[in-house]
């Protein structure tokens, strides 16, 4: 076993606890150049949280925004919540907008690593910073005009 999963497992769940609940069914995108690390903490993750955690793997993309695999796309469509952990982005693939346009849940974490993942910028208080993002969505929702 790899022992880094231990300190991941304390920051991985934050964007889990987010964006999902039990039951949901999520797949997690991921490929082969991918640090295994990081999506078998995540799918541990999941399931202690009540998460249905299918892994969908597929080779590295050749560039960044290319297509995933056929099989990997369908598994997208079948999920509640879509992870992205791939070493290449697939957020503006053609797959990710079909599924952004039937209301899939999609959290995008494409080339987050372990030093990220355990770094400073995770163990930040991302509910308080979920709550002030709030706050702001409502006062630029309602603003005509704004001046930054």
């Amino acid at each position: 076993m790899d022992s880094r999963i231990i300190e991941l497992m304390k920051t991985i769940k934050v964007p889990l606890e987010m964006n999902c609940k039990a039951g949901d069914r999520l797949v997690i995108v991921t490929d082969y150049e991918f640090d295994p690390v990081v999506w078998q903490a995540m799918s541990a993750a999941a399931t202690l949280m009540g998460i249905e955690a299918t892994i969908a793997m597929m080779p590295a993309r050749d560039f960044h925004q290319a297509e995933p695999t056929r099989p990997v796309a369908e598994a997208m469509k079948a999920a509640d919540v879509a992870i992205f952990l791939t070493s290449k982005a697939i957020c503006h693939s053609i797959a990710a907008k079909a599924i952004y346009e039937h209301k899939i849940r999609t959290i995008v974490m494409e080339e987050a690593s372990y030093s990220i993942l355990t770094g400073p910028a995770a163990r930040a208080d991302y509910l308080k910073i979920q709550e002030i993002g709030k706050k702001l969505q409502h006062v630029f929702n309602g603003a005509k005009e704004i001046t930054v």
